[in-house]
């Protein structure tokens, strides 16, 4: 897209039209690594609320005992 501007319209648009294409994608680097400092907290700060869920865990592995050497034999 920056050479197509370049190209059409002269170097002054293509040096625009590629500012602001790095500057979208500094943006998004920037809610990218927020959201992984968010979710990081979260998981640091409420360990408890995530591992309150064992006795659902358990009922869950005992399906997991199922043998799976016929299961793939319809």
């Amino acid at each position: 897209m920056t050479a197509q501007r370049t190209w059409m319209y002269g170097a002054g648009a293509g040096l625009l039209t590629g500012l602001e294409s790095s500057a979208v994608d500094c943006f998004y680097v920037c809610v990218g690594a927020f959201g992984l400092t968010v979710i990081s907290d979260f998981l640091l700060h409420y360990p408890r609320m995530i591992h309150g869920g064992r006795c659902f865990h358990r009922n869950i592995s005992l399906v997991g005992n199922i043998d799976r050497t016929n299961f793939l034999d319809i």
